[in-house]
């Protein structure tokens, strides 16, 4: 009351005005009386003061809770002055304790700046992944990172990015050699990194937010008590964490988000199906994982086991992925499979050797399978020879109209070595005896089609047509 009277009666000009003020601004905020308190701070002539009623101002409705209060307030002349108010707080204070970020973004969001809302929340996402560990703290990482890319999303496309400080170190090598720059007093001088900053636009935060609502499942699924400490993790940990808990679709979606291979994750898909069979279906949590992924798809019956289930899942990968002319998933399985000692089954089997029959018949020679290649081979031939081609997608047998066959001889010619040293076993003796009539029995019928093809082409030459058959048999 008293400042009120001598505010009224006072010169303009009075020096002791500004402290005036300042009194009435503090009364009020002690009070609760915002609106009184906000009129006093902009009547204030003295910025310096007027600056600091500001900072508590913002600091008492901040640590209060009043963000609409906050929020409502026009501060004209004032804006810069209230986001550097709290962004210093937010940067300085623990942010276990302390949250100034929410007030910041609601703050930006209300007048409708949702690129600094976004960045606010993009900044706070990023800290308390460095800061701060546990799984409440990955779960409020994902809802910053969330909030950041619905605030980015309200934003043109061409302005959907922030900008994020980052400290470059000075390179070490170029200051070998170098004098140590000294101040006044000659001591060494610190020599400071040069600051930059990096763009980040909005599919980068979409990939950051992946990663933790990954880890996230890693976590629910594991039973490590240390899970949810540590760094935060690339996405190659993250897809080894997901597969070690059998979390395979999600291990999916970020190595397909990554561009990363899908090697590891059909390697430990396969050593679970291994797992599943040879214990009998017996082997603990193993629905549980199961459930995780996504199986409604797959022809599942009432009566199938957790391996059944497991094994038509990796098929189901298998077949989703696989592109003409790159089979290498297939080739991963089946060299997973041979490593593990475990039979390949007839479904893939049958659906790799038709795929690519000669990186087949090098994984079966690699791991000494010789009498699975051998059969492999001569089922092959028979196939050329026109024995079932459709099993092979040769389209026709090999004849004077036919297109270039490839055989893989070179693979062929190892086998048939190593099946000649191998002497002591009967069945591979009458393989090999085998496999090398099958080879004469192709040889000749090539020879024949190659006479064919070449007594045609002579009569078209001397008839003055263009001669347009068949190639002629083609060996690799």
């Amino acid at each position: 009351m008293l400042a009120n009277i001598a505010l009224s009666v006072g010169e303009e000009d009075d020096t002791n005005i500004p402290i005036l003020w300042c009194k009435v601004f503090k009364h009020h905020l002690e009070l609760g009386n915002n609106e009184q308190a906000y009129a006093a701070m902009t009547a204030n002539t003295d910025p310096e003061r007027r600056n600091d009623c500001l900072r508590q101002f913002v600091v008492v409705l901040c640590e209060t809770g009043q963000i609409k209060q906050l929020c409502k307030f026009p501060y004209i002349d004032l804006h810069d002055e209230v986001v550097n108010i709290i962004e210093s707080r937010a940067r300085s204070v623990d942010l276990k304790t302390h949250n100034y970020y929410d007030f910041l973004y609601a703050f930006h969001t209300f007048r409708g700046n949702y690129r600094k809302a976004g960045r606010t929340m993009y900044e706070y996402g990023m800290r308390l992944g460095q800061e701060v560990i546990g799984e409440k703290a990955l779960q409020q990482q994902a809802k910053c990172y969330l909030a950041a890319m619905n605030s980015l999303r309200l934003v043109d496309t061409d302005y959907a990015w922030i900008v994020k400080p980052v400290c470059i170190e000075p390179n070490r090598q170029d200051m070998i050699g170098a004098s140590p720059k000294r101040n006044s007093d000659g001591e060494d001088k610190i020599t400071q990194g040069k600051r930059q900053v990096e763009v980040i636009e909005l599919d980068q935060i979409e990939k950051e937010y992946l990663l933790v609502t990954a880890r996230l499942q890693y976590i629910k699924h594991s039973t490590d008590p240390a899970s949810a400490t540590g760094p935060t993790l690339s996405a190659h940990e993250t897809v080894s964490l997901l597969v070690s808990v059998g979390l395979f679709d999600v291990a999916v979606t970020v190595c397909q988000t990554f561009k990363l291979s899908l090697q590891s994750i059909l390697e430990g898909l396969t050593l679970r199906c291994v797992r599943l069979s040879l214990s009998g279906d017996v082997e603990p949590y193993s629905w549980e994982w199961l459930s995780a992924n996504e199986v409604t798809h797959l022809q599942t019956t009432k009566d199938q086991s957790p391996a059944d289930l497991a094994w038509r899942m990796l098929r189901s990968y298998l077949e989703k992925f696989d592109q003409v002319g790159d089979h290498r998933h297939y080739r991963w399985v089946v060299h997973k499979l041979l490593s593990l000692g475990y039979h390949i089954p007839n479904w893939l089997f049958n659906s790799y050797k038709s795929l690519d029959t000669a990186e087949f018949l090098h994984l079966l020679i690699s791991f000494d399978k010789l009498l699975a290649a051998c059969l492999l081979v001569i089922e092959y031939i028979d196939a050329v020879l026109g024995k079932g081609p459709e099993f092979f997608k040769l389209g026709e047998a090999m004849n004077a109209s036919s297109g270039s066959i490839c055989l893989p001889y070179l693979a062929i010619d190892h086998l048939c070595k190593a099946l000649h040293e191998v002497q002591s076993d009967p069945e591979l003796v009458e393989a090999y005896h085998m496999l090398v009539d099958k080879l004469d029995h192709y040889q000749e019928k090539a020879r024949r089609i190659s006479e064919d093809r070449i007594a045609i082409a002579t009569q078209m030459q001397i008839g003055g047509l263009p001669y347009r058959g068949g190639a002629t048999p083609m060996y690799s």
